[in-house]
């Protein structure tokens, strides 16, 4: 895995925890690692092992796609919006989501 991914994936962690209200402590206390362990996770320096990889997903309540591991398929653009959604909570996603939606129908309608 490169290091931009293990970055991606530890920004989204610390991120959804944030979202959540834990700790780093009471994260780590949940799912059985250190709170430096969790630290080093989070700062994309090491990446939790498959089970504890799990246990964090099920406790902040996400599916695994949601981590923010972006394939070397998609486009620069396309990866620079989906990390920014990745690591945004629900009030900046529905802000996002109604300028998107408003810049949408003013192209449409200066299309026809």
């Amino acid at each position: 895995m490169r290091e931009f991914d293990k970055k991606i994936i530890g920004k989204t962690i610390k991120a959804l925890r944030h979202n959540a209200g834990l700790t780093q402590s009471q994260l780590a206390e949940k799912v059985g690692l250190s709170e430096k362990h969790i630290s080093k996770i989070e700062q994309g320096a090491n990446l939790p092992a498959l089970d504890n990889f799990l246990k964090i997903a099920d406790l902040l309540q996400i599916n695994i796609p949601e981590f923010g591991v972006i394939s070397d398929n998609q486009s620069p653009i396309r990866k620079e919006v989906l990390r920014l959604i990745s690591t945004s909570n629900d009030e900046e996603l529905t802000l996002y989501r109604d300028i998107l939606l408003s810049i949408k129908r003013n192209l449409n309608n200066n299309q026809k």
